[in-house]
């Protein structure tokens, strides 16, 4: 097995488990209160290693790009986390995954040329997402479960744009561990002073809270560190589009840790959203 689907798999684990945490998260800290401490971890760890590397040169234009793309990543991520505290899963992490319709979405508007192929993906990605989030037949959805759709399909429409920019203008210049890095510095300083001003679900934390807030972004941390390793190798659609079944591992954990019933149009759409996302990385 080469290290490209080694990493890939590993990356999706890591982000499938990193929802399931950021539920618990979500309940038990609070939103604002476990971004700022998961990612005040991520920040520590990943700008000691930044530092002892150093960072890349760049001119004006690229880190202004950089602040841009993590202003939307940091918004898109606090719209994730309460989705994943008051939606369904299920629900929750099949539109989350559209992201990558936007993303390719945006890459169409820019000039790239798109084949069949991709055209397909991007009808099919966009298809799951909306067929995830359709109300069970016969069931009585409450408010907490369209919301949940509705916070998910704009971190999606964030977390593309954002991404998109990142991919397009940043990587290339500073490669992934710099806008880690400042992602989750910048993270930590914006729910902090969030948090402070609206004094809302603020405080110290017990020591399973903090270890839990922690876990939660290590995880996605980890799962970032997992794709890139996996990208280095060469094989950058490879690992990508393994990294894309997260949100299969969040709908297969979701049903076995919280018993999570997913109806059959769920499984449908969430088989949508992969293989949209296959195709747009094979095109």
């Amino acid at each position: 097995m080469s290290l490209a689907i080694i990493f890939g798999l590993l990356s999706a684990v890591l982000f499938g488990a990193s929802d399931i945490l950021a539920r618990f998260a979500g309940r038990r800290v609070g939103v604002i209160r476990s971004i700022f401490y998961g990612h005040s971890a991520a920040a520590i760890t990943t700008g000691a290693v930044v530092l002892f590397e150093g960072i890349p040169e760049a001119c004006a234009s690229v880190w202004l790009v950089l602040f841009i793309a993590n202003v939307l990543s940091f918004g898109a991520t606090v719209l994730l986390y309460r989705a994943l505290t008051i939606g369904r899963l299920s629900v929750v992490s099949p539109v989350t995954a559209t992201y990558g319709g936007v993303s390719a979405l945006l890459s169409l508007l820019s000039g790239e040329i798109f084949s069949p192929m991709s055209w397909a993906g991007l009808a099919a990605t966009f298809s799951g997402g909306l067929l995830a989030a359709t109300p069970r037949r016969g069931a009585v959805e409450g408010a907490s479960s369209a919301s949940g759709a509705q916070l998910a399909a704009a971190a999606a429409l964030l977390y593309g744009v954002g991404f998109w920019l990142q991919g397009e203008f940043v990587v290339p210049k500073l490669g992934v561990l710099v806008p880690t890095w400042s992602y989750y510095g910048m993270g930590s300083v914006s729910a902090l002073a969030w948090g402070r001003i609206s004094r809302r679900e603020w405080g110290m934390l017990s020591f399973s809270q903090l270890r839990l807030a922690v876990l939660t972004s290590a995880f996605a941390c980890l799962g970032s560190l997992a794709l890139a390793a996996g990208q280095v190798t060469g094989q950058v659609a490879t690992t990508t589009l393994l990294s894309a079944l997260a949100s299969a591992v969040t709908v297969l954990l979701a049903r076995a840790v919280l018993k999570e019933s997913v109806p059959v149009h769920g499984w449908a759409g969430l088989a949508l959203v992969l293989i949209g996302l296959a195709l747009l990385r094979i095109a």
